[in-house]
């Protein structure tokens, strides 16, 4: 469903790079909250080679920092404690 309705990497968007994105995001961490887990506005999408790097680096920087999470896009999102990913075809698989 996410996938479907952002099908283009939004990090990549935002330099005008076009990247089909592959990984379902939470810009907030839900630690098991399954409101926030299933918040469509909490939900963002990435390719794998800017969840895995872009994203990654800003969750372990606002952890070294001890921020807590933001809910702008490019700001660092939260710890990545609890947080989970789907992959395409892990979250597209009977969700809608």
């Amino acid at each position: 469903m996410q996938l479907n309705r952002e099908p283009l990497c939004r990090y990549c968007l935002e330099n005008d790079i076009l990247t089909s994105a592959e990984v379902v995001d939470h810009k907030r961490p839900h630690r098991g909250d399954p409101v926030l887990f299933w918040a469509l506005d909490n939900l963002q999408s990435l390719c794998k080679s800017c969840h895995d790097g872009r994203k990654q680096a800003e969750e372990r920087a606002a952890e070294r920092t001890g921020r807590g999470p933001k809910i702008a896009v490019e700001a660092a999102l939260g710890t990545g404690e609890g947080s989970h990913i789907f992959a395409r075809d892990e979250f597209d698989g009977g969700v809608s």
